[in-house]
């Protein structure tokens, strides 16, 4: 019997909102995201490992950025 398995990282959507955005330099909608790391069998992620960062994208430009933007 084989298996195949790993890590495999995911994101996951904490909040959406409005921000301003130190690119663009205008109002901009952002997304924040989570990403964790899970360990996956058949490429199936199943178990929450640990957690690997966070960010906030600006919809606009798409820039990812560190969330201390959102203060």
């Amino acid at each position: 019997m084989i298996f195949i398995g790993g890590i495999t990282e995911k994101a996951k959507k904490i909040a959406e909102g409005y921000f301003q955005c130190p690119i663009c330099q205008q109002q901009r909608q952002y997304i924040h995201r989570e990403y964790r790391n899970y360990v996956s069998l058949f490429f199936i992620p199943i178990i929450p490992i640990n957690k690997t960062g966070e960010d906030v994208t600006c919809a606009y430009c798409k820039t990812a950025m560190p969330t201390h933007v959102l203060k």
